[in-house]
């Protein structure tokens, strides 16, 4: 596949993403993704192609598909959003929201009306909050209730649960088995993994029902090769006594070496790209 082929698979998926959201917009206040009417508090899942994405959604607890989660609402007119955090908690069109995903699940809680209402309350509350807005990114990755000065994915709706007197969407699952990168991440990053709550746990928890599931049709099993392979050569670097701050000059030759090995020379080059699309938070860990 040439970097060309890549480009168009890039935008074929962003592409898809839009026809799929833009079939399902109607009037203001009624949005629909592959088929679901979407209503205030369905949460989003959603994986990328980060490598640091397939580490949190394997090794995190519990392990799984997803490495992200936002919730959709509708603003004061009527116009579809996510609310999720990034580098901080921000408002993201729908459309806008998922075109950086290749896969992506609705999940719904059953409400009462005055539940709906409350949460629907609080989403536009929450999303016109500056306090809120600007609260700092959580480098550890907890969900500590109350507190409202930091967040990560989980914890953000985890607390607007629990501001709407619910109980949260996400929890802690049994501590997967010991390994090598749970054990890489937790020493160069200060990030416990087995205590890290991931986006997957969710679908663990009965109160809510997975409505609908899209894959990227252009994601090919060559492009699943790729993380799968970048991930294995950074096991292998780890195991070798490499530590993580030692891994940015040396990233692109292991992962050219890597692909060479499997006849993949020529993938190189977008190897390393999707190394470096690491979030601000990956930037921000290997800068400290």
């Amino acid at each position: 596949m040439t970097w060309h082929n890549l480009r168009l698979g890039g935008l074929a998926s962003r592409l898809a993403a839009f026809c799929l959201i833009l079939a399902g917009l109607t009037m203001a206040g009624q949005a629909e993704f592959n088929g679901v009417q979407l209503q205030d508090g369905d949460i989003f899942l959603t994986q990328g192609p980060s490598i640091l994405s397939e580490i949190y959604a394997r090794y995190g607890n519990p392990p799984g598909n997803y490495s992200h989660a936002g919730v959709f609402f509708y603003d004061s007119q009527r116009r579809p959003k996510i609310m999720h955090v990034q580098t901080s908690p921000r408002i993201s069109d729908l459309r806008s929201f998922l075109q950086n995903y290749r896969q992506s699940a609705v999940l719904r809680k059953k409400l009462d009306e005055a539940q709906h209402r409350r949460l629907g309350e609080t989403l536009r509350a929450w999303s016109l909050d500056t306090a809120i807005l600007n609260a700092a990114f959580d480098y550890k990755m907890e969900d500590v209730p109350g507190r409202r000065d930091q967040f990560y994915c989980i914890g953000f709706l985890n607390e607007i649960w629990r501001s709407c007197d619910l109980q949260p969407p996400f929890a802690l699952g049994e501590k997967n088995e010991p390994s090598i990168i749970k054990s890489f991440v937790k020493q160069e990053f200060g990030i416990d993994l087995d205590n890290v709550i991931t986006s997957s746990s969710i679908l663990q928890n009965p109160e809510f029902s997975l409505l609908t599931e899209w894959h990227d049709p252009s994601w090919s099993s060559h492009d699943q090769f790729l993380p799968e392979q970048v991930l294995a050569a950074i096991v292998s670097y780890v195991e070798e006594g490499y530590s993580g701050r030692g891994m940015g000059p040396l990233q692109g030759w292991i992962m050219r070496t890597a692909l060479r090995w499997k006849g993949y020379g020529k993938d190189a080059a977008y190897v390393l790209h999707m190394m470096n699309q690491a979030s601000a938070f990956h930037k921000k860990v290997f800068e400290r």
